[in-house]
């Protein structure tokens, strides 16, 4: 799931009666201090593991972080 499609589902509220803080245990997003964390590769977008150190669709190695608060 990529960045833009998470934040759309999220404030949709079209995953029922979850609240945020239950996305953490999907792939490719682990958790800050106050919120989720989404690994996208910045080259295609892909959302990646929080330990993957390329992409996996492109082969970049320019993975970023974004702390969803």
């Amino acid at each position: 799931m990529s960045l833009s499609e998470f934040v759309t589902t999220l404030f949709s509220g079209s995953k029922g009666d979850e609240s945020p803080s239950d996305t953490s245990s999907q792939p490719g997003e682990g958790t800050s201090q106050n919120g989720a964390v989404i690994y996208e590769c910045r080259q295609c977008g892909t959302t990646v593991t929080p330990e993957a150190k390329t992409c996996p669709n492109c082969g970049d190695d320019d993975i970023v972080d974004y702390p969803i608060e």
